[in-house]
């Protein structure tokens, strides 16, 4: 009897231990470990930099971070060199552009707009492998930090806008409509000039040289001689 009672207090509570199980709030997934601090290394054995050809070591060592891949690579300019880059690119950008007399080169530089991030022109030696877009970040080896690799003076959002378009007024005004005319020399004047050599064009087409001029002037200066007596 008493294994009877049992049984039927078990089954009674049965369901609500179900439910109270059903309604036991989920236990949370654990947060996702943050990334791991990437790992930088020694340069590669025999490293010269490509610039000053230096030999690379631990003091002048840099790596640099693409996107939107997040690689690091090792440069193969030394520090010195980077840290000119980052200095000089914004301002070289500015001077080429002003003092540019190839019409091609003028609509290159307008097209891609002044620089935002360092980056190496002859894409040697720190190429952007194919698929990233740019350089984001350097590591110096000489104090072990990563900084950002936006060229000093580097402007961006509205303000890069805003200088693009004056640029644009500036520059690009004088450019052909063609950018296929860009390479065309001026055309070549087939007339003479107006003064050659001393000589004065007359509209009636007769010349009268400075010489001519100067007799001229003499003679109707020269006194006459006095008639003899």
């Amino acid at each position: 009897m008493l294994t009877a009672c049992s049984a039927g207090l078990s089954n009674l509570l049965s369901p609500r231990k179900r439910k109270m199980s059903s309604e036991a709030p989920a236990t949370k997934a654990a947060a996702p470990a943050p990334p791991a601090a990437a790992a930088h290394g020694p340069p590669p054995e025999g490293l010269e930099c490509m610039v000053t050809f230096d030999d690379i070591d631990e003091t002048n060592y840099v790596e640099y971070q693409t996107e939107p891949s997040g690689k690091w690579q090792a440069a193969k300019v030394s520090e010195d060199v980077v840290r000119r880059f980052l200095n000089v690119q914004f301002d070289e950008y500015m001077e080429h552009l002003r003092h540019s007399d190839c019409a091609a080169t003028t609509r290159r530089l307008l097209n891609e707009g002044p620089p935002i991030w360092v980056h190496d022109k002859s894409g040697q030696a720190m190429p952007v492998p194919e698929g990233d877009t740019h350089i984001s970040k350097l590591w110096f080896a000489s104090d072990g930090s990563e900084r950002s690799a936006k060229v000093v003076g580097a402007v961006e959002g509205t303000a890069r806008e805003e200088l693009e378009a004056s640029n644009m007024t500036i520059f690009g005004a004088g450019l052909p409509d063609d950018p296929a005319d860009d390479d065309q020399p001026p055309e070549a004047s087939t007339g003479e000039s107006d003064t050659v050599a001393g000589a004065t064009r007359q509209p009636s087409g007769e010349q009268t040289t400075h010489g001519d001029d100067e007799r001229e002037q003499s003679q109707s200066t020269t006194p006459m001689p006095a008639e003899g007596k």
